[in-house]
């Protein structure tokens, strides 16, 4: 239990610094994770007032989806490697990549 709490303030933390100027923030995430960010996503309107849209999915999926242009303001992803190739090709926001499970 206390592994998800410290999930849920991690990913709530990154959430209001990204989504800070906006109303709506569209999280793109493992479908693996929908369960605990959908029990989160009340949490941070509350914070901000803002809502939470996801697009759940594989994670190879969603990489593609960003690579394709699909606007996404965080990114949780199940497979380290697909964040590495958002990266690798400029589409994240420098210092902004966050490590924040490992099995």
């Amino acid at each position: 239990m206390k592994s998800s709490r410290i999930f849920i303030a991690v990913v709530v933390a990154a959430m209001l610094a990204v989504g800070a100027s906006a109303s709506e923030l569209t999280v793109f995430a493992a479908a693996s994770l929908s369960d605990a960010l959908k029990e989160i996503a009340p949490a941070y309107t509350r914070a901000t007032g803002n809502t939470v849209r996801f697009n759940f999915g594989a994670s190879g999926t969603l990489a593609r989806q960003i690579k394709d242009g699909a606007p996404a303001d965080v990114f949780v992803s199940a497979d380290e490697l697909r964040v590495d190739q958002l990266e690798k090709a400029g589409l994240l926001l420098p210092g902004t990549r966050k490590t924040i499970l490992a099995n």
